[in-house]
């Protein structure tokens, strides 16, 4: 099967996400050798069997992770950034969680709110003021200890009108945000640092998700990047330092991205002792990769591949639940016949869904969707 649908590749069609205008709904899929472990995340994945040593976890192994070795991961696209508040693509965000922690994390189990960098929060009983509780034990991968003026300096950032990255809207709730200036940054009327690990952020009004921007929030070194805009921060960007279980140790862009075990990990080191996010462009040749045991793992082998990858001995394939991903389409308001509600319509009437699921899935790993919201949500 040609990968073209018209002049639209099939990767370009299959990365074209909203589901608005149409979308269908993937169980996602997950390759690896024998004795291999799964790597979780996206709509498809491989492993393979150099990494068994090395990977905690293991989907596959019956014994205990043992600490060392190391994984090479395959994945189709670049990162444009490895800062962790301007990042937005697949691959840089993946990059900043392995090396900036979170305030806050989740319970795998139930999706809930656990400490992480913070280890208590209080939200006061009208729900415009939170105040967190920091850990004491936390270390920036270059020995400096991590405080409340981490979190506020990178909050700040993102509050300045110069940012250009996802996160602005999450935090505009705070008292006296419009007020945070690019060109003189100083405090800012709502948040307030009461000691060395404890800052209270005070609210406009009560917003129910706000604690749920402190998963999102990946706090960045003041001690490194006061005084600057991080965004243009080039020996940072090319050389990050978080708090993170690995540390960077070097990127070439288009090839390899390598991280390190950060020995003082306040978490504990971790089992690998090093990853690399290698870039291959092409998804053909990815596959290739994983059949000549090249790269240890994907999240991305072709799907129209899945026979094929389950036919190799040595590889284990996972497929994910029916709709763990959501693929569709959107509407561009900044096309302006598009803004015409009667457009957008008509264009969902004249696309057939089924066709494209067809020519992208033509191995039955997807259905057509009802919506853009996972139906195992509900």
């Amino acid at each position: 099967m040609s990968d073209r649908v018209g002049q639209v590749t099939r990767r370009d069609m299959i990365r074209r996400a909203g589901g608005l205008a149409g979308a269908y709904a993937l169980g996602g899929l997950l390759a690896a050798c024998g004795g291999g472990t799964a790597a979780t995340g996206g709509a498809s994945a491989a492993t393979s069997g150099k990494a068994a040593s090395g990977t905690a976890g293991a989907a596959a192994a019956s014994s205990a992770p043992r600490v060392g070795g190391s994984i090479i991961i395959g994945t189709l696209g670049e990162a444009s950034s490895i800062n962790p508040i301007y990042t937005t693509e697949s691959e840089g965000t993946w990059r900043t969680m392995m090396m900036f922690d979170p305030v806050l994390a989740r319970n795998p189990d139930n999706l809930s709110l656990v400490p992480n960098l913070a280890t208590k929060w209080d939200i006061r009983p009208d729900g415009q003021q939170y105040t967190f509780t920091l850990r004491s034990d936390v270390k920036w991968q270059d020995g400096q200890p991590f405080t409340a003026r981490d979190v506020e300096f990178t909050v700040l950032n993102i509050l300045m009108p110069r940012y250009t990255g996802p996160y602005r809207t999450q935090f505009e709730i705070i008292q006296g945000a419009d007020a945070v200036s690019s060109d003189a940054p100083g405090a800012c009327a709502g948040i307030k640092v009461l000691g060395p690990q404890t800052i209270q952020f005070n609210l406009s009004a009560p917003n129910a998700p706000f604690l749920n921007n402190f998963y999102i929030l990946r706090p960045l070194p003041t001690h490194l990047l006061q005084g600057k805009d991080p965004r243009t921060a080039t020996a940072f960007n090319n050389h990050p330092i978080g708090t993170g279980a690995f540390a960077f140790k070097s990127w070439t862009v288009g090839g390899d991205f390598v991280a390190v075990a950060n020995p003082n990990y306040w978490g504990g080191r971790p089992y690998l002792d090093r990853f690399t996010h290698r870039v291959i462009p092409d998804a053909s040749t990815l596959v290739l990769a994983l059949e000549t045991r090249e790269i240890d793992g994907s999240l991305y082998p072709d799907p129209t591949q899945y026979g094929n990858l389950r036919a190799k001995s040595f590889l284990n394939v996972y497929q994910q639940p029916y709709g763990s991903d959501i693929e569709g389409w959107g509407f561009s308001f900044d096309v302006p016949a598009l803004r015409i509600r009667a457009v957008r319509q008509a264009i969902v009437h004249a696309l057939d869904m089924r066709e494209f699921l067809k020519i992208a899935y033509p191995n039955g790993l997807g259905a057509v969707a009802n919506g853009p919201m996972n139906p195992n949500a509900w």
